[in-house]
């Protein structure tokens, strides 16, 4: 479904929220087993210090690392945040650790999470701590924690009782369960669940705070919701010829990147199969996928340029005012961000309450391709307007595609080519018209002059005025072609046989060999 690799996040997400205040406490408290605080103020960089040395040394040790999140959130009225640190490998254990910050760090208490668990936020600084929330016995628990006199403190507040499990014959029985006498820590509790203020938290790397501790401010960042989208239903047409025209170049090296990313023209002339990602001001940019981060290199070395938090291999669209990109939590939620090529100068856009597995910038518009994990993993094709952030979802329309190239979407001249289960489709945006180009799906797209061109298994096919005509088939004992690459006034194509061959051609407009770029093995596999 997806035409990357990306390592998702677990079930729980955490957000930096510094608070502060004082919150009501109840009568049921439970003190969980740790070391005292210690109460002396340091610096920032002190206490900053000190956490990055611990989360380092953490990973560095830990058997398996892929399974460590953390966060930090300020519960306890002090000038430093607590750090929080989640080791879902130890589901049988306590798998929540909390950390004082100081010149060093000192645990103040562990708790259990369960497949279940929910850790939620309020946006009331009066409740500077942490609802939770699991499922157990056939109840829903709520609770209440933070940390009293140096040590974590969790609170029973309520419990529902869904599954009638309490009930006894001949007795008075409600689902709901007061277990705290405050009615107010109660009802705040409630409105964190109804409204999925859940705490999000970042997935432990090597480098851990790289930006420091990076926060998505969720009481600032406007929030998306599919529901509350604009429904816009399509009109349907077939097309046996089409006038593709000009775009701009940056929408343009897009589908390149897209579609042909196996072959990068050098200054000088040469090629080379180590295509990056992008290439803009004499910098390429490419995935460090051990740290996690969007590197470039060039003048200056290399360079860091967006530290995911998250999920791995993230969307990223290159436009030419700046890099567009996701940041994707678990539990339906994707913050849209984006940063300039220097790498300086990063915006947090929106959050969406869904997974969004592409993005793309074209004109004014950020577009993308959902999938709502809520609803039986439906994806979607929807488009939000940078001028005033409204979202609307093209009702009937759901790309999907057989191959890397051809399950992403390609921009062009007022267009969005991509596959349906009809075949080789696109929507003219200003009309909000569906029109079927080909009967099947295509491999891969690109565009030359006035074509379209796109290739399917053996064939390669050119689409223009004239219709639509095949231009070239592979005779001999390979699998097909798999990219498309237009560069200035030439056509690349690749062909190749599972993961050993591979062969690049440069073509003409009716498909005849200019010249064979590379033959022989396949060195991006």
């Amino acid at each position: 479904m997806r035409g990357y690799i990306r390592v998702l996040s677990v079930l729980f997400t955490a957000v930096l929220l510094s608070s502060c205040g004082t919150a009501g406490i109840g009568n049921e408290i439970k003190s969980v087993s740790g070391t005292a605080a210690m109460e002396t103020p340091v610096s920032e960089e002190g206490w900053k210090t000190a956490c990055r040395e611990f989360l380092r040394e953490r990973y560095r040790k830990d058997s398996d690392p892929d399974y460590l999140y953390y966060f930090l959130k300020n519960i306890d009225q002090t000038e430093e945040p607590e750090l929080f640190v989640i080791d879902r490998a130890e589901e049988d254990e306590d798998n929540l650790k909390v950390y004082s910050l100081h010149d060093d760090v000192r645990e103040t208490g562990s708790w259990q999470l369960t497949g279940s668990t929910r850790l939620m936020y309020s946006t009331d600084s009066s409740y500077p701590g942490i609802f939770t929330f699991s499922v157990g016995g056939g109840q829903e628990h709520y609770g209440y924690m933070t940390v009293r006199d140096g040590r974590l403190t969790v609170q029973k507040l309520w419990q529902n009782d869904y599954s009638g499990i309490s009930r006894e014959p001949g007795k008075d029985w409600q689902p709901i369960k007061e277990l705290s006498s405050d009615k107010t820590l109660i009802h705040e509790s409630e409105r964190a669940y109804k409204n999925d203020q859940d705490i999000d938290f970042w997935k432990l790397t090597p480098n851990p705070m790289a930006e420091d501790y990076p926060a998505y401010d969720l009481e600032k960042l406007k929030t998306i919701s599919l529901k509350d989208a604009r429904r816009i239903r399509t009109a349907k047409k077939t097309r046996d010829r089409i006038h593709a025209g000009e775009d701009e170049p940056d929408i343009q090296k897009n589908n390149n990147r897209i579609n042909g990313s196996f072959v990068v023209t050098r200054e000088e002339g040469d090629f080379t199969d180590e295509a990056p990602l992008y290439r803009k001001d004499g910098y390429s940019y490419f995935y460090d996928d051990r740290e996690n981060e969007l590197k470039r290199t060039g003048g200056n070395g290399t360079e860091t340029i967006i530290n995911f938090h998250y999920s791995q291999w993230n969307p990223v669209f290159f436009a030419e005012d700046a890099i567009y990109y996701t940041d994707i939590a678990q539990s339906n939620k994707t913050f849209l961000c984006r940063i300039d090529y220097s790498g300086r100068e990063r915006q947090e856009l929106y959050k969406i309450d869904t997974e969004i597995e592409q993005i793309y910038k074209y004109k004014e518009d950020l577009w993308f391709i959902y999938c709502d994990l809520s609803e039986d993993m439906i994806t979607g094709l929807g488009r939000i307007r940078l001028s005033d952030g409204s979202v609307a979802i093209y009702k009937d329309i759901c790309p999907e595609g057989d191959s890397d190239a051809g399950s992403q979407l390609s921009f062009h001249n007022g267009s969005v080519y991509y596959n349906s289960e009809d075949g080789l489709s696109r929507l003219n945006i200003q009309e909000d018209c569906v029109e079927q180009l080909f009967h099947a799906k295509a491999d891969a797209v690109n565009f030359f002059d006035d074509s379209l061109l796109f290739c399917r298994s053996t064939n390669l096919y050119r689409m223009g005025p004239e219709g639509v005509k095949r231009i070239k088939t592979l005779k001999r004992a390979v699998d097909g072609f798999d990219g498309i690459r237009v560069e200035e006034d030439s056509i690349y194509v690749r062909a190749y046989s599972g993961g050993q061959y591979m062969k690049i051609n440069q073509i003409d407009i009716d498909g005849r060999t200019v010249k064979t770029v590379y033959e022989g093995p396949n060195k991006s596999e």
